[in-house]
Parts: C-alpha cells; structure tokens; sequence
C-alpha cells in the first residue's frame, strides 16, 4: 500500500492522472447538424435557427451590437457546435484549449488531496459534466477565469492572470451575459489585490491592461461594437429576465437542483467559517465568487425550469469545489464528503440522464475516440440539405430571386435552406425582443433597410400575444407591405409580403397619459397603442432578481364581450402595446394589411398581478395615428 501511495505522489504520474480524466471530457459529437422539424408547433425551428444565424452573422461581417443583437457573440459556434462557415481546426484549437484547463485544475486538485479521494472525486464529477451542452460551455470557460485568479493569488504568476484574462476574453465574444459576471469579478479580484496590497503597483497595471487589452482587441477582428454590444446586451439580459422566466413542473429534478443549490452553498459558507478560523482572511474572497458562481449557475437553470436548463445546473456548478482552496481552514474532514454526497445522489437519482450509471462510464471512456471519427468525418454541406423541410414553392422563390428577404417570427432556415438573399433585423427573432430599447432597434432598421419582402407568420411563445412582440415594426409592416402571394409549410399557412413603392414610418401622437390601478377595466377604445410604465415594488425586486419574477398577465376585453389573456412583461409593456384591433392569427394580420373593418376591436384592457409584487398602481400613455 506504501508503494501505491509513493507512486500516486510523483507529479508525473499525477499530472498523466489528471490529462487522462481530461480526455474523457472530449466534446461527443464534435460538431452538430441542427435537426429540423417539419411537423409539430413553430418554436421547434426556433433554436437550430437561432444557432444558424449566428454563424451567418460572423460570416457576412455584422456589427455585433448594432447589425445582430443577442446575449450570444461572435464565437457562439463554440457553444452551439454548429460549424456551418467555421474551420474545424478552430474548434479543435478551443477544445484543447479546454482540455488544457481541465487538465491543470485537475492536477492541482490531485496534488493537494488524499489521492484514492481525489480520483473517486474525480471519476464521478466526470460522469456529471457536460463540456459542449450550450451555455455550460461559457459557463466552463467562467470558471476557468475564475481557478486562474486564485492559482494566481497563490503563486504571483503573471502567467496565471494571462490564462484568466484569455477565459474573459473567449467568454465575452462566446455569451456576454455570463462574460459581464466572468468579468466583473475580475475586476473584483484586483480591488482585492489593491485594497490588501497583495500586488504592487507595478503588477496591478500589467494585469490591467492585459485583462482591457484581451477583451477590446478582438473586437476589432469579429467586427464588435464595444459600446453597443454591452449595451444591448444589458437590455436583453433585463429584457429576459422578465419575461422569459417558465412556471411548468418537473417537481423531481427541481428539489434535485435545490438540494443541490443548498448543501453547495453549505459548504461554501462552511468553508468560509473555516477559513476565517484559521486566519486565511485573504482566501475568503474567492469562498465569496464561487458562492456568486454556484448562484449564478441556479439562477440560470431555476429562470428557464425547463428539462434542459435544470439539468445544466450541475454541468457546471459543481466545479466550485475545483477552485484550489477546498482544503484549507477545515479541521472536521467530513465537510470534504458534502459535494461528494451531492454527485452521488444526482448520479444515483437518474433524473438528468436516460443512461444507466455503467453506461454513463463507458460513454466517457469511449468519448476521445468517438470525438477523433466525429472530427475526421465532418462535412459542412450537410448544414443546407434540408430544403425540402423548408419548402417555398419554386413560383415564389422566383418571385424573390435575389432580393433581400426576412422572416417572421423566427424560422431564419426557410430563407438560408432556399439560399434566399437574408437581411436580418438586429433582434432577429421576434420573441427576444423583450423591451422598447430592443424593438426600436428592429424599427430603425426598417425605416432605414426595409427587406424587399418578408415571409410572414404569425405566432409567439409562452402565452404571449404576437402583435406585440414587435408592436411597432408589426404596425409599420400593416402600412407599408403588400400581400404577394401565400403557401402552406409544416402544417401552417405563410404569407409572403412584398414592399409597397413609397414606404414611410409609423408616426404616433401622444393624447392622453393617465394613472390606473392594477385590478382596474381602463377604457382603451379612443388609442391605437398604448403604452403602461410600471413599477415592481421591494418584495418583486427581491424576487426578480434572487428567483424570478412573478407571472404578469395583460387581458383584453373584445367588442363581442369575450377576453383574451396572455403573458406580458414589464418591458414589453413600456414598448407600443396595440389596442385598435384584435389580431388573432395570420388571416387576422392580412386582413389588418387589406384595412378590412371585420376584425374584432379591443375595448378595455386589464392588468393581472396576483402576487403583489408590482406597486398598485401603472402610468398608461395614450396613442393616436397621425
């Protein structure tokens, strides 16, 4: 047993230990073909969509920011593994990158810990992570960020704060709403390092401009407005927050993630006790990041509560333990044997995998060689073989030729599958535009690049009304485009609409702003749009912000006496809410275009908060057409 121990504590063998368990973490697939759906709702086109056009948009050189507008950036290819335009070397180089990473946390975690503890530690964390499932990829690359801090407050390497700047950097351009965290906490990290004189000044100015130098310099290649990048990507951040957040049930798998929020930040804070006992005083700060890391991870997967955000809570949270400090301060070992616990009872639960537990064991010993055919067998042509569940009848893709064309709500694949001549708005699928900032966005754009024609559906998700989804560009699309011809696609009827010769903006004329209870019928005959500034109060604050906020729902009230409810946010509401007319489904829109006087009209609408999370009263602003 002596020479087992004596062997396991050489640093060759303990580094080749921790390469090996990094190889197992090798992305399967390496790449992926979004699937299309032919049958079925809408929103299945939604994310093989939204994943196509960001390789669009870094293709055709869009301004980030201004021209494409989402929280994913420029490299959200490695995120999504959709290689369409992408060389695969690149992504290769990313993996290694990855792999890399792995490798040092790892090994350090070897190093400073019982080794039979370390490797059982290990091999189970192993069977949880998921290193390619979305936005578990970015979150990866924040922790990473974050163990280079802390390897970096302990050895005063230069080279440590490098890899962690890279790690901001790869994130900031990969998914900014987890970037701005990634580094806000960076900058934490160097208050820190000045307000305890941990660094001189010397070094203090060197990991500045290496930390601003690798996250504005890439701007300038993936063709990144800095300003406007962050800017709207606060809005969206804000925007989704709100509206965004599902209510649906999956009771089993959300105590397993609440039971895994609690005894992670269990230990954290027990860490912290510990170490404040011990006298590590400095070591605190990074028990205090990971605790906003894990908090960041469960609020992720809590906001969504979908099947696949909820299981991505221990893809990711789970590398706190990783940090490098897991050890220090504790006098009573048992604490070690809480994140452990944890895994085990995912693993043994089986609530986020239909994999039995030995199954789950060789699909990670069988993962570097599956990712090395994956690699060597990818084929770009296959991402636009599937026009056929994309079918526009030869007369009108003829009609359009190459004119510019976009497409409503979201399904970006009719128009790259039928290689159509796309012009995206900014906010290019109508549901992400969760606020006035973000629509008036999409409403410049067509007032200054109006598409020649658009392929219209009309449809939402989670409750909400299509019209206002983009209240504004929808009105301007009812005044300035023409129906041109119609097909039926997946179970649905599409309209293609054409631009009519001399378009012009929508102009509104404020004519009354008036105050209103939440639980009052307000008259909104007279408007064509409205518009309702309200305010959560503190107990809605706490919420939205430590959870999610509370279902606000927006009713209206026909003129044949029967009500219509649908979800509605905050920022939705701030936008251009319109009142004339109710506009139901696609026949309903081209009806509203042909200025045909059947639809129903809406005569009052309601606010519904049941929860009291918003103040009792809303500001209501008026509109006319001018």
């Amino acid at each position: 047993m002596n020479a087992v121990n004596q062997f396991l504590q050489r640093k060759i063998v303990i580094t080749c230990i921790a390469i090996c368990f990094a190889l197992f973490l090798f992305n399967v697939p390496f790449s992926i073909v979004p699937w299309l759906e032919d049958k079925g709702p809408t929103w299945l086109g939604l994310d093989c969509s939204f994943q196509i056009t960001m390789n669009f948009a870094l293709y055709k050189k869009l301004i980030w920011g201004k021209q494409i507008i989402a929280t994913y950036g420029p490299l959200a290819f490695l995120c999504n593994r959709v290689l369409w335009t992408i060389p695969k070397e690149a992504v290769l180089l990313f993996d290694i990158f990855m792999l890399f990473n792995f490798a040092c946390v790892f090994r350090k975690f070897l190093i400073d810990h019982n080794k039979p503890f370390a490797i059982l530690f290990l091999f189970f964390t192993l069977l949880l992570l998921n290193t390619h499932n979305g936005s578990t990829t970015a979150f990866l690359i924040f922790f990473f960020s974050l163990f280079w801090l802390y390897d970096y407050q302990q050895k005063r390497k230069l080279v440590s704060f490098l890899l962690s700047s890279v790690c901001v950097s790869l994130c900031f351009y990969m998914k900014l709403n987890i970037a701005l965290f990634a580094l806000l906490l960076s900058l934490a990290h160097l208050v820190h390092e000045s307000l305890l004189r941990l660094s001189t000044k010397r070094e203090l100015t060197i990991s500045i401009v290496l930390l601003a130098g690798l996250v504005i310099l890439p701007s300038i290649a993936l063709n990144v407005d800095l300003i406007e990048y962050i800017k709207s990507g606060f809005f969206t951040m804000q925007g989704y927050n709100e509206i965004m957040p599902l209510y649906e049930q999956h009771p089993d798998l959300q105590i397993l993630v609440t039971i895994g929020f609690l005894l992670l930040l269990t230990y954290l804070c027990a860490q912290i006790v510990a170490l404040y006992q011990s006298g590590l005083k400095t070591e605190i700060f990074y028990s205090l990041i990971s605790m906003m890391y894990v908090f960041l991870a469960w609020k992720q997967s809590i906001l969504r509560n979908d099947v696949q955000h909820l299981s991505e809570f221990f893809a990711s949270a789970i590398m706190v333990v990783y940090l490098g400090n897991f050890n220090k301060g504790f006098r009573n070992k048992l604490i070690y044997y809480l994140p452990l616990s944890l895994i085990l009872l995912v693993l043994l639960s089986g609530k986020l995998s239909q994999h039995s537990l030995s199954d789950l064991v060789s699909r990670r010993f069988s993962a570097p060689f599956l990712y090395y055919k994956d690699y060597k067998d990818a084929q770009y042509h296959e991402y636009f073989a599937n026009a056929e569940k994309r079918k526009i009848p030869e007369p009108l893709l003829k009609k359009i030729s190459d004119a510019t064309v976009d497409v409503f709500p979201w399904d970006v694949e009719y128009l790259l599958q039928n290689k159509l001549n796309y012009s995206p708005r900014p906010d290019f699928q109508s549901y992400m535009t969760y606020n006035s900032f973000l629509q008036n966005a999409n409403y410049e754009h067509y007032i200054h690049q109006p598409p020649k024609f658009i392929l219209y559906d009309y449809d939402a998700i989670d409750e909400r009304y299509p019209f206002n989804d983009e209240g504004i560009v929808n009105a301007y699309i009812a005044a300035n485009y023409a129906l041109t011809d119609t097909f039926t696609s997946n179970e649905r009827t599409r309209l293609l609409l054409e631009r009519k010769p001399r378009a012009a903006p929508v102009l509104f004329k404020e004519i009354k702003r008036q105050r209103f209870n939440m639980d009052e019928q307000v008259d909104v005959s007279r408007y064509d749009f409205v518009r309702i500034v309200l305010q959560q109060n503190v107990k809605g604050l706490i919420r939205s912000y430590l959870y999610k906020p509370s279902a606000l729902r927006l009713n209206y009230i026909l003129s044949d006496g029967n009500w219509k409810s649908f979800r509605t946010s905050a920022g939705l509401l701030t936008a251009f809410v319109y009142t004339k007319q109710f506009v139901g489904n696609s026949t309903d829109f081209l009806k509203l275009i042909n200025d045909e006087k059947e639809l129903l009209t809406i005569s009052k609408i309601k606010l519904d908060d049941n929860s009291g999370n918003y103040n009792g009263q809303y500001v209501l602003y008026g509109y006319k057409f001018e």
